[in-house]
């Protein structure tokens, strides 16, 4: 899932940059950081219903509040409500459920901060089912 969403926001965002968990640290700015907050795989009394619910926070760090902020907009108006396929992916939905920005102080001398929004996405999609041996 995550691979075809990845492949599926840069083929449309070519701007975005787009990092698991981190930013690593020769990286420059603007960025965006995904993060799996919670993952619930769907079951029924024969085991694996095959399908997962998954929030993903999506992390916005630009050192200009309204890059940082059309960042965030460019997904959202990507992803938002968005349903059908990615890749081999076939999502359910995917909601925006919550935002909110904050601002890293500089750690040096200078007054250039970090702009950073939050983005909370639910994803519902399809998922294989196991092979139990």
């Amino acid at each position: 899932m995550l691979s075809d969403l990845i492949t599926y926001l840069n083929s449309k965002i070519p701007s975005l940059t787009v990092y698991p968990l981190h930013i690593p640290q020769k990286a420059s700015l603007p960025a965006c950081v995904y993060t799996s907050i919670d993952r619930e795989h769907s079951h029924n009394l024969a085991g694996s219903a095959g399908l997962c619910r998954e929030h993903l926070q999506f992390d916005f760090y630009s050192t200009s509040f309204s890059v940082c902020v059309s960042q965030a907009e460019a997904v959202r108006n990507e992803l938002d409500g968005f349903k059908g396929t990615m890749g081999s992916t076939l999502f359910n939905g995917i909601l925006l459920e919550r935002e909110f920005d904050l601002y890293d102080q500089p750690i040096d001398a200078t007054d250039v901060g970090t702009f950073h929004r939050s983005s909370e996405y639910l994803f519902v999609y399809q998922e294989s089912l196991p092979t139990l041996s």
